[in-house]
């Protein structure tokens, strides 16, 4: 705590709000001498009726500290007056309580166009999900189909794609690469695994599926895939005839040049016109281990690749197209559902934020307006208190004088000297006034205003949710 303060001076210390003590210790070390020296002259007179000028002195230091200690306390109230006006003059009140109230209203418009803009974008969304889904179910009963469709995802599809000609692709050019060079065999390679797999493959696969259609007409379409076997067998045993032509021709060239210069005229088009001769001259006669390895692992390749065209799409010609067309439907609506489901909680928790940042700034206001109220009267009593000890340290610094007056005098003293010592003047006892110059009552108005228009929000909230949920839950009905 500070230090106490002298007389004249101020007591009052806003920063702490707190009354410091008076320090008298001086006036009390001279007031002894200066009543001897006045009493030692018989001064003040025995007629004399008012205070002499050390007791008018010490009144006048006394009166001054209590006014310049309740000017201080009078100036830290108009702080608090300030500070209250700017809590409610920030803004009017009656424009405060409309603008909260206009949250609710605006919310309500908003989630009522939302669910205008549902009702009648949902008409068609489900008028369209529901005609992929009889067109599915017609799909599945005129084709006499028990079960639900079986097929992948479009992302798994090229990924086993992507998987079976890597794997191919690798091990034809493990087979190929002593002959030709790394770099010549992977491209060679990839092209034989394309015509294998994406072409020759999807060919069998796709039109094998039609074996499991309902329709005659439509399963002659199988007798078109029997073609695309003697055609697989043909290219695979291409394959192996061009490596016994790539073998040939790597140990002519041993012969004749060094084993740096081997193979460096080696021609693609060349050696595959001389395996497409041996093919024709002798199919079957395939010389190397290693081409009839070529040969097999083309044809394995070639089965299990068209055995996933024959089912990737599922086994049922058109059954993925109907059920995809049902679930994009279906997924369109679904969307509209979420997307206009979030929106409408989005927009409530809007409003309820704006209504709760209001409510929490009221709640501040009103906090510091009590606060500021009951710290003026704790002051109050305080300033009060600090007044009655300042009155006694007066009167002892009188008594203190007129003591030491009267033992050093020969004549008889004034007669005031048996009366009471002056008490300090009234206006100075009585604490400062503290009226709030901004009522709390505007406060306590925007603060129902707040609440009311909270419970009303959460009213529409569940109104709206409602309706919405209503909506929602008759559509997805499968028979609504």
């Amino acid at each position: 705590m500070a230090r106490p303060v002298r007389l004249q001076e101020n007591a009052f210390v806003a920063e702490q709000e707190v009354f410091l003590p008076v320090n008298i210790e001086t006036e009390e070390k001279q007031l002894p001498d200066k009543g001897k020296e006045s009493g030692s002259q018989n001064l003040p007179r025995a007629q004399a009726t008012k205070p002499d000028a050390v007791e008018a002195g010490i009144v006048a230091d006394v009166t001054r500290t209590a006014q310049q200690t309740k000017n201080a306390l009078s100036g830290h109230f108009d702080s608090f007056n300030q500070r209250l006006l700017n809590i409610v003059a920030t803004v009017e009140p009656r424009a405060l309580i409309e603008r909260i109230t206009a949250v609710s209203r605006a919310a309500k418009e908003d989630l009522s166009a939302m669910l205008d803009k549902f009702k009648n974008e949902s008409v068609i969304r489900r008028s369209e999900w529901h005609s992929a889904q009889k067109e599915y179910d017609k799909f599945k009963e005129s084709n006499q189909l028990g079960r639900d469709a079986d097929y992948l995802a479009p992302r798994s599809c090229v990924g086993w794609f992507a998987g079976i000609i890597v794997v191919e692709s690798v091990l034809n050019a493990t087979l190929l690469w002593e002959l030709t060079g790394f770099l010549p065999a992977v491209g060679q390679t990839m092209l034989i695994t394309a015509v294998n797999v994406l072409f020759l493959a999807s060919l069998a696969g796709l039109l094998l599926r039609y074996k499991n259609h309902v329709s005659r007409s439509a399963r002659r379409l199988v007798w078109a895939c029997i073609p695309v076997f003697p055609m697989v067998f043909a290219f695979n045993l291409g394959v192996g005839h061009y490596r016994d032509a790539l073998v040939e021709a790597r140990a002519r060239s041993a012969q004749l040049y060094s084993d740096d210069d081997v193979f460096d005229d080696i021609d693609f088009v060349d050696h595959t016109q001389k395996a497409l001769e041996s093919i024709i001259q002798s199919p079957f006669g395939i010389d190397s281990v290693l081409s009839i390895l070529l040969i097999l692992v083309g044809l394995g390749f070639f089965s299990f690749a068209a055995h996933k065209w024959y089912s990737m799409f599922d086994r049922y010609p058109g059954y993925r197209k109907c059920d995809l067309a049902r679930k994009e439907k279906h997924e369109n609506y679904r969307r509209l559902v979420e997307t206009t489901r979030g929106k409408i909680t989005s927009r409530v928790k809007g409003a309820n934020d704006q209504v709760a940042d209001e409510r929490t700034k009221l709640m501040h206001m009103r906090e510091e307006h009590k606060d500021l109220s009951n710290r003026a009267k704790t002051l109050q009593n305080s300033y009060a208190n600090w007044i009655v000890a300042l009155a006694k340290q007066q009167d002892f610094l009188v008594r203190l004088y007129r003591d030491h007056n009267l033992r050093a005098r020969s004549e008889p003293e004034p007669k005031y000297f048996e009366d009471d010592v002056p008490q300090i003047a009234d206006t100075l006892a009585t604490p400062p006034d503290f009226s709030p110059s901004a009522s709390v009552d505007d406060v306590e108005r925007v603060v129902e205003a707040v609440e009311s228009t909270g419970a009303e929000m959460q009213k529409i909230s569940e109104d709206i949710s409602r309706e919405f949920n209503g909506l929602a839950d008759m559509q997805f009905a499968p028979d609504a």
